[in-house]
């Protein structure tokens, strides 16, 4: 039944498929021959995964039973056999979703019986670490968010989940949290727009403030999905979440504590300087259990994490906490007790980012940390761990970060550069397995990695190689004089793993190919690469070896990745090079390669590059927003360093980058298409010319979107139109200030306000006569001074000096 996909077949078998349920759903009445339901369903599965109709007239019926009395609200049926049934409705909801959406009877009732199930405390595994039939509903939900239509499911689900919290069960509340983490993906954009009522100043602040500790793990589990998914609207919440996450660090429950850790990570990582008024609270705790002999080893761990994540989050304002962190990481570095092998590692990558963190005190520096490069050194020549020796490479590429072509002594001393190539090519990682599942490679606790060819490789010794690659860029862009005679060595080992199967590696030569062009640039400007003026044709260009290095091994290796790599990551890395390309060396690094950019970019904005065409429907919306996000960088950089030189290559992008400004697009998608168009209308003011009329329309259409995000970008694009477009934009004055009206007046944010008025202002310097300076300066100072975009203060003092 499977491969029956001709419609003559379908004809013939078609008989066979009512006495077939009729047997299944016998057994599954009966609940005899578990091992027979299971054949059946899975049977079914697959003919639904595929382009067959066998089953079109009996699926309505079969989802219908599933859900009924009779499978999964049967009280007697066996937990295996509903997750059958479960699994069913997940294969339904990804190939044939509108067999659940079509009738919203069948969806509300569908999420319904999800809730009733999972909410059961039969079926929960709180108390072990068995997957339970909660579990598998929670995933299902996961799945439904990611799948279905959002406008749809979330309505369901939010409803359901009001309900939970509603409920004075404890146990019920914890299911809502684990519900509200699992949709957090794919309803990212929805519970964004609820983030503050409900769900932060009810759920979660009751959840936070809960007696119950399984409660309270329950929210600080939402939050940390919240912190991945939810981001950066979870970061206006900080100065409810901070304190809370904190005061359950006292708690006795040694899991919650962990969750806590990771989830003061998570925030504490994205919160940047605002993290600075937490510091002196978050460090001393995290100080506390690095040092307690009760912690655990893997709270230790988390602990370490965090105190990274506060450095760099905070950078030079962690100051007064230097010595402190010093003397935490120095002991672990210096201790020999193998059972802190992996915390020593972890010390030495976090030493790494203090000095990075403290660069502008060069004395501190020498004083704490130059001291710490022997011991440091000893443990990368004499501990065979890979994790250590990424630590030491870590320290030792931040160090050289720092100190510039005074650590060269160091790097000849200590044949750093030697080392570092030397574990680039490594393959001692990498071991034939006996079977096909089998790898054998050390402690199970290690992740491991299927290399391809039956050959199994921990992600230790790949993460070490990356960390290997980042420090030979560093070192070759820190000391370019010392660096030098090890190019040709260096370009070699970068040839051997620019394909490499590990995702990381291949960024990290990315990264390493930019820095290795940094060094040739100072090789032959004594040491400093050189200012250079914006705009084409070009005024002045760099070395011509680092051009020439630029075309043959940068560009091709890739353009090469943007086309043919099969991970989002790696082509983001590739296009974020580009970019530092663009900016710090200028228009003579890419003038030469412009179409071919111009290219890649097209093929990216169409979804053709190789990792776009491969990823599955889920992976899809995630690895394009990814990619829109670098390219619409890469796009605004080149607008900056060519100006209106930038005008043809980007005549030819913009009909790709219109699309997702249309409509029917996804609203982070606009958001981006609109801040692309105001940037570049911005730094290329030609570009107006083929592209202003159009998206005026478009840009005054956000009116009915009720996004304000998306709003703010139109008013700053429609503003940088009418000023550089001149007569031709006269015409649509009258419906640009009647948008413009409706923002200033409707908007909640006050960078969508701040940007209108902006526009407005904008209007006034190209048609005074149709936007009198002296009627709209007073009500634009009346405004001032913009406390959400701040930027836009220097456009109303240009419209003052212009009235004046």
């Amino acid at each position: 039944l499977e491969t029956v996909y001709d419609e003559q077949h379908v004809q013939l078998y078609s008989d066979l498929v009512e006495p077939i349920l009729t047997i299944l759903l016998h057994l599954v009445k009966e609940q005899k021959e578990e091992e027979s339901i299971f054949l059946g369903f899975d049977i079914i599965m697959n003919i639904v995964e595929g382009s067959s109709k066998l089953l079109d007239n009996v699926l309505p019926n079969l989802i219908q039973y599933v859900l009924s009395e009779n499978f999964l609200l049967n009280k007697k049926l066996s937990a295996s056999i509903k997750e059958c049934g479960l699994d069913f409705l997940g294969v339904i909801a990804e190939h044939r979703k509108s067999l659940l959406t079509k009738d919203l009877a069948v969806l509300d009732r569908f999420v319904q019986v999800l809730f009733v199930l999972v909410s059961e405390k039969s079926s929960s595994s709180e108390d072990n670490h068995e997957e339970s039939l909660s579990d598998v509903i929670l995933f299902l939900i996961e799945d439904i968010s990611i799948f279905l239509p959002k406008r749809k499911i979330y309505k369901y689900l939010s409803q359901n989940i009001a309900v939970l919290f509603n409920s004075n069960d404890d146990h019920h509340k914890i299911i809502g949290f684990h519900v509200l983490s699992k949709m957090s993906e794919g309803c990212a954009e929805y519970m964004k727009k609820d983030l503050a009522n409900p769900i932060m100043n009810n759920y979660i602040t009751n959840g936070l403030a809960s007696q119950n500790p399984k409660v309270r793990a329950g929210s600080v589990i939402a939050l940390a999905y919240f912190s991945q998914f939810l981001m950066p609207e979870i970061l206006l919440f900080h100065q409810l979440i901070i304190p809370a996450l904190l005061n359950n660090l006292a708690s006795l429950d040694q899991d919650l504590i962990q969750k806590v850790l990771f989830c003061i990570d998570m925030f504490v990582g994205n919160l940047e300087q605002s993290v600075i008024q937490y510091l002196s609270i978050i460090v001393p705790q995290l100080l506390n259990i690095l040092e307690s002999p009760q912690a655990p080893f893997g709270m230790k761990r988390l602990a370490i994490s965090g105190l990274g994540s506060c450095i760099s989050a905070s950078e030079h304002e962690i100051l007064p906490y230097a010595e402190d962190l010093y003397k935490r990481f120095a002991a672990l570095i210096n201790n020999d007790d193998a059972n802190v092998i992996y915390l020593k590692a972890q010390a030495m990558t976090e030493m790494g980012k203090l000095i990075t963190a403290l660069r502008t005190r060069r004395d501190l520096i020498q004083q704490l940390f130059v001291p710490c490069v022997d011991i440091v050194y000893k443990n990368l020549k004499e501990t065979d761990d890979w994790e250590v020796r990424e630590g030491a490479f870590t320290f030792f590429y931040h160090l050289a970060l720092v100190s510039g072509e005074e650590f060269s002594p160091l790097l000849k001393q200590l044949n750093l550069i030697e080392i570092v190539l030397e574990r680039i090519t490594a393959t001692e990682g990498l071991q034939k397995s006996k079977k096909q599942e089998d790898f054998s490679l050390g402690s199970d606790s290690e992740d491991e990695i299927n290399a391809g060819d039956n050959v199994g490789c921990k992600t230790s010794f790949l993460d070490e190689k990356a960390s290997a690659i980042h420090a030979l860029g560093e070192f070759a862009c820190a000391c370019p004089s010392t660096f030098a005679p090890y190019m040709e060595q260096a370009v070699a080992a970068l040839d051997q793993t620019h394909q490499y199967f590990y995702d990381n590696v291949r960024s990290q030569v990315a990264v390493c190919y930019f820095n290795l062009v940094k060094c040739i640039v100072k090789l032959s400007n004594n040491g400093v690469i050189p200012a250079y003026k914006k705009g084409l044709p070009c005024a002045q260009r760099i070395d011509p070896k680092a051009e020439e290095f630029l075309k043959i091994e940068v560009f091709t290796k890739y353009f090469h990745h943007i086309r043919e790599d099969d991970a989002p990551e790696v082509v983001g890395s590739v296009l974020e090079c580009l970019k530092d390309v663009v900016e710090t060396f200028g228009p003579s690094s890419v003038d030469s390669a412009l179409e071919e950019i111009a290219e890649v970019i097209i093929l990216l904005l169409k979804g053709e590059t190789f990792c776009q065409a491969s990823a599955s429907d889920e992976e899809d919306e995630e690895s394009d927003y990814i990619i829109l996000e670098h390219v619409s960088d890469l796009l605004i950089a080149l607008s900056k360093v060519l100006h209106d030189g930038f005008a043809p290559t980007f005549q030819i992008i913009y009909p790709e980058v219109l699309k997702f400004a249309k409509t029917k697009r996804d609203f982070e998608e606009k958001i981006i298409a609109f801040g692309i168009f105001a940037e570049v209308f911005f730094n290329s003011p030609s570009c107006v010319l083929f592209g202003g009329k159009e998206l005026i329309e478009l840009g005054i259409a956000t009116r009915d979107l009720n996004d304000e995000e998306i709003t703010r970008n139109a008013c700053y694009m429609i503003g940088n139109i009418a000023k550089n477009g001149g007569e031709a934009i006269h015409p649509h004055y009258p419906n640009i200030l009647l948008y413009l009206k409706f923002i200033i007046e409707n908007s909640i944010i006050p960078e969508a306000r701040d940007n209108a008025i902006a526009a407005a202002c904008k209007l006034a310097y190209s048609g005074p006569q149709i936007v009198p300076t002296a009627e709209l300066l007073p009500v634009v100072l009346n405004q001032a001074p913009f406390k959400g975009d701040l930027e836009e203060n220097h456009t109303v003092s240009e419209l003052s000096l212009i009235h004046i």
